[in-house]
């Protein structure tokens, strides 16, 4: 990993980083019994990061989490060489734990405040050196990724999304991602079948909903009510954040049913939102 000199950094007078998250994963497991974990996130640009740089003493002002103080802070510049100066101000508009990217945004944002020319791969090494897991989210594109978040890199590109929309919240408690946990199920089938180039939003949600039942099996949530609702809103199939809260619905572009929201709230989930994906 290349270190940038602190000259080039104090050019920069201010600086802004957004950086957005993303919403569980549309599958997760083993690659093979004895290979790597992999995903492929479901990107969710309505939840965002946000952090502003402006010279001065070190300072760290935070708005809407209390996870990154000077401290935290200054351990995620130290890939940078960076001396511990400037202004920044953190906005978070997303429940911290919960399988909605926070964590590995926020040290993105935070990264690209000080340098916004740093490569996607750098910021993904960064992440893993900091926390020792990270989401795809740095790249352009994440969902055609086949991605290893313990390494922090690549394994294939895939084809793109058919055209959906999604609905879902956060369901139970958070749950932090633990990077030493590699117990998931094996989904070397499920790969093969994402792999095909012209898979349809059917194909989609049975692929996400196989993964997303072997999971919870695994983990032992048997009392998990997403499968059920499901099929009382006629979705096509559902994901999950794999560690985490978020539950998701998958539809036909642009066919959630008008009672979708106020049932699943009714059902106890928060932060309900709905987004479209595979547009381009």
């Amino acid at each position: 990993m290349n270190f940038l000199l602190l000259g080039k950094i104090r050019k920069i007078i201010r600086n802004k980083s957004a950086v957005s998250g993303h919403f569980g994963e549309f599958i997760q497991g083993r690659f093979d019994p004895n290979g790597p974990l992999v995903l492929i996130t479901v990107p969710n640009a309505n939840r965002k990061v946000r952090v502003e740089y402006a010279p001065g003493p070190f300072k760290v002002e935070q708005n809407g989490t209390r996870s990154y103080p000077k401290e935290v802070v200054s351990k995620i510049f130290s890939v940078l060489n960076h001396a511990h100066e400037g202004q920044f101000k953190v906005n978070i508009d997303m429940p911290e734990g919960c399988g909605l990217g926070s964590s590995t945004a926020a040290r993105i944002a935070f990264l690209l405040s000080i340098n916004p020319d740093l490569s996607p791969e750098f910021l993904a090494q960064s992440c893993i050196a900091d926390e020792g897991a990270s989401d795809p989210i740095m790249f352009s594109k994440p969902e055609k990724l086949l991605w290893a978040p313990r390494q922090g890199k690549i394994i294939r590109t895939l084809p793109k999304l058919p055209k959906i929309t999604c609905i879902g919240g956060l369901y139970g408690v958070p749950q932090r991602t633990d990077p030493n946990d590699l117990n998931f199920p094996i989904i070397t089938d499920l790969i093969r079948e994402w792999e095909f180039p012209n898979k349809t939003p059917t194909d989609l949600g049975e692929i996400c909903s196989e993964s997303s039942k072997r999971t919870l099996k695994l983990k032992g949530h048997t009392n998990d009510p997403t499968r059920a609702l499901s099929k009382d809103l006629g979705a096509l199939g559902y994901s999950i954040a794999h560690t985490g809260s978020v539950r998701n619905f998958i539809f036909p572009y642009n066919a959630v049913p008008n009672k979708a929201k106020k049932h699943l709230q009714k059902t106890g989930f928060t932060h309900v939102q709905e987004f479209s994906l595979g547009l381009s």
